[in-house]
């Protein structure tokens, strides 16, 4: 652990869990850096949650030094920062704080008051949440160039009554249990008695899903003709296109307990209707 004590002044952040948390973690480390002065540093890695560098998707941030893989520190900042006690004894001796992932609550009350944190010589942030919200959300994002050439080609005929639908399946129990198929069905149906120019831009990660909707709305229905499959780099890649994709809609229809559907409203500034059986506190 006394490498530790080498950190320079910084915020090292490594986000964590899949696409969208880990944009939203970047996002909040970009706000804390501008409100702290301090230089920020990302340890984007690999794994199971999302098996894609960021220099395959983003181009780079300014002003944000983005490292594919995770640094010697990060690694054992990672292993042992679930001993909190352990951790606030480091962070004591080199002057840094350290946050774990299960730490949110404390993350989000001290990021609160940057001008406290300003002091600390060196913070170090693992999370998949967002700590610290700004008025110019995600302005720092932009895909690479093939990609956005992807979603240019896509969006171009994208008009005020094309609506975002977002279905969330594969591992997120909550919103399979809490948005089914069915209710994007009759939100859908709903949507075309009010409007009948209305078309649907449709982001799924389910090909049993996307077969469901275009036997029911046919060519109402425009979705990506690539495997929905997200274990791949190509298939993260894709996810991302259909992100900002629904970004340019007009409205969207999203799942329950998912941070894709709140991240591509975000994106585009519109307006958002979780589909879900009942309201959930």
């Amino acid at each position: 652990m006394v490498a530790i004590a080498n950190f320079e002044p910084m915020i090292t952040v490594v986000p964590i869990a899949g696409l969208c948390n880990r944009m939203r973690v970047v996002d909040s480390a970009i706000a804390l850096a501008q409100a702290t002065g301090k230089r920020l540093r990302v340890y984007w890695f690999a794994n199971k949650d999302l098996q894609c560098d960021f220099k395959d998707l983003f181009r780079p941030i300014p002003g944000v030094e983005v490292i594919d893989g995770m640094g010697r520190a990060s690694r054992l900042a990672f292993r042992f920062g679930r001993h909190h006690r352990l951790m606030a004894r480091v962070g004591s001796m080199t002057g840094g704080r350290y946050y774990y992932w299960n730490e949110n609550e404390r993350l989000e009350k001290d990021a609160a008051m940057p001008k406290d944190l300003a002091g600390s010589r060196h913070i170090h942030i693992i999370s998949y949440w967002r700590f610290l919200d700004r008025p110019d959300r995600y302005n720092g994002f932009h895909p690479i160039q093939e990609l956005q050439a992807r979603i240019d080609a896509i969006t171009k005929d994208f008009d005020p009554w094309m609506v975002g639908v977002h279905i969330r399946r594969t591992d997120n129990v909550k919103a399979i249990a809490q948005s089914p198929t069915s209710l994007f069905i009759e939100a859908m149906r709903t949507r075309l008695a009010k409007e009948p120019r209305s078309r649907f831009y449709l982001a799924t990660d389910d090909e049993g899903t996307k077969a469901d909707l275009l036997d029911h709305f046919g060519d109402k229905v425009v979705t990506s003709q690539r495997p929905a499959v997200r274990t791949s780099a190509e298939g993260i890649q894709d996810a991302l296109v259909d992100l900002y994709c629904l970004s340019r809609t007009s409205q969207l229809f999203g799942s329950f307990f998912s941070s894709f559907s709140r991240t591509a409203a975000e994106l585009g500034n519109i307006p958002a209707i979780i589909v879900q059986q009942q309201p959930v506190s």
